[in-house]
């Protein structure tokens, strides 16, 4: 059981770097250009072969939760429990950060960008949108790095 409680939370925080690897290539590429100059900047999302990485996202944040909890529950009786705790309710207040405020955002910056009269404030729409994925940013990868603790821990000793 030790084996797996251990394998199971690197496979866990390997998932997580990479989710928020792809979390930060979105943000650093896709969000920073859409925000650049809107409307025109918008141009690679719409039309038919515009940018969507929808399913990525409806898909990964699923997966990673499955393995979250795999983990949880394979570790629940070792120290690496709290972590996970910890981590888990960060990756929830920042799934609920999301849902509530970015996602929002986001669908109202991108809709009034693609309309076809764009409101005169649309550039500043783009960049609350952009400061607003900035937190959303870290607060899933302070989800991350708490993971790194129990690690840091065990090469100390």
């Amino acid at each position: 059981m030790k084996s797996a409680s251990i394998t199971t939370y690197l496979i866990l925080l390997l998932i997580k770097i990479i989710g928020n690897g792809a979390s930060l290539f979105a943000y650093v590429v896709i969000v920073s250009t859409l925000a650049a100059s809107p409307p025109e900047s918008f141009s690679m999302v719409g039309g038919e072969y515009g940018y969507d990485s929808s399913i990525w996202w409806d898909v990964f944040p699923n997966v990673s939760l499955v393995i979250f909890l795999i983990a949880l529950i394979t570790n629940w009786k070792t120290d690496r429990r709290k972590w996970l705790l910890i981590s888990f309710a960060i990756g929830l207040l920042s799934a609920i950060y999301a849902i509530f405020l970015l996602e929002p955002i986001q669908a109202s910056v991108k809709a009034n960008a693609l309309a076809e009269t764009v409101p005169s404030d649309i550039s500043e729409q783009a960049q609350t949108w952009l400061q607003v994925d900035l937190g959303f940013q870290l607060l899933s990868l302070l989800s991350t790095l708490i993971l790194f603790q129990p690690i840091v821990k065990a090469l100390k000793k």
